[in-house]
């Protein structure tokens, strides 16, 4: 077995091969007259299932767990291939993964990431899969957000299927995935002035297979190791106004006279 260099992103949360991104747009800035918008990409990495904490409390919310599921943990042959990964800001860019495509979208004072994930369907590895993915944010979409394990820190866990019914943890096909191919391009908006935002999004997605639950037992879901984590940081900073910044020199130069003023008089 190759050797595999240990990552660890977040307490508790053990990944192997950091990944460098596949595109060269790590960051990216844009603003208007009142705001600053930035998305900056978390490096990628690989990692088991088992591994993922935000994937088991994501689940285990949901009712999925080993007493009421058969999960499974086998391997690839051949790795999870990362196509795209990037981040983006105000304008989200079009992308084609394998079959999928993704359209552009522009909307102000936005920011987020893409990726575009592939299955090499070689020996060993299954013909097609479906997809779970885990998420781990400070900043859930309100009334968008499936039931979730809560860290205690303004932090949040949870499985993207939000619109699926009890018991279907996929990610496809309310998402843009098929079976060879995973998209996804979550992004947020800074609120209305002041503009102040500071999101963090991550990420760990599985290619999986499913078995029904036959008459009496329970259903089954493999998980196909490595997966992939990913994710992005969107912040929203106010920019002065001219007139708070005249103010702000202002109230400097009178502070400094006084401090003049009063040496002077302390010296006579």
């Amino acid at each position: 077995m190759p050797h595999r260099a240990l990552s660890t992103l977040v307490t508790g949360l053990v990944w192997f091969a950091t990944l460098a991104p596949v595109n060269a747009q790590t960051t990216q800035t844009d603003h208007d007259a009142t705001c600053t918008w930035t998305s900056t990409i978390f490096p990628s990495s690989m990692g088991p299932a088992q591994e993922c904490n935000w994937l088991n409390n994501g689940l285990s919310r949901q009712g999925i767990t080993p007493g009421t599921w058969n999960i499974n943990y086998l391997n690839l042959s051949t790795s999870l291939q990362i196509d795209t990964y990037l981040a983006w800001v105000t304008t989200r860019p079009a992308m084609d993964c394998g079959a999928l495509h993704l359209d552009a979208r522009t909307v102000t004072r936005t920011g987020g990431a893409e990726i575009c994930l592939r299955l090499e369907p070689e020996t060993g590895n299954p013909p097609a899969v479906r997809w779970i993915q885990a998420i781990r944010t400070n900043c859930p979409i309100p009334g968008q957000t499936p039931p979730s394990f809560n860290e205690g820190n303004g932090f949040v866990q949870y499985i993207d299927n939000f619109g699926n019914p009890p018991n279907d943890p996929f990610y496809d096909p309310i998402g843009l995935a098929n079976g060879l191919n995973f998209v996804d391009a979550p992004g947020r908006q800074c609120p209305t002035d002041p503009c102040n935002l500071d999101c963090t999004w991550q990420a760990c997605v599985f290619g999986c297979t499913y078995e029904p639950a036959p008459p009496g037992g329970r259903p089954t879901v493999n998980f196909y190791d490595p997966g992939v984590t990913w994710g992005f940081h969107f912040t929203c900073t106010p920019i002065p106004t001219p007139g708070a910044a005249s103010l702000l020199i202002l109230t400097g130069v009178l502070a400094f006279r006084r401090r003049r003023a009063g040496a002077q008089t302390q010296a006579e």
